[in-house]
């Protein structure tokens, strides 16, 4: 997702804008995709989960912390911490 968004950024930022980001294909297709990852994962609640897994990659935040200098793959590392330690895992 990360390589998505450094290769789209401009695109998703004009087809995300705030709540739109919800209506959008893009956005329903993630929230099943994710939901399945953490269903899968055996979360105990994976609709409780789903947003806030999927609220660091919203295209504003993926482009902010670009502009602060982190690279893909420090961006990419981060959400996998984040991801791991949502779930329990190690």
């Amino acid at each position: 997702m990360t390589q998505l968004l450094e290769d789209h950024a401009p695109l998703a930022l004009g087809a995300e804008v705030g709540r739109s980001r919800f209506i959008v294909g893009a956005y329903g297709f993630w929230r099943v995709h994710v939901r399945m990852l953490v269903a899968e994962a055996g979360a105990a609640d994976p609709d409780a989960m789903v947003e806030p897994l999927l609220a660091p990659l919203a295209p504003e935040v993926f482009v902010r912390q670009r502009e602060l200098g982190l690279s893909v793959e420090r961006i990419a590392a981060g959400l996998g911490v984040l991801a791991h330690g949502v779930l329990g895992h190690p």
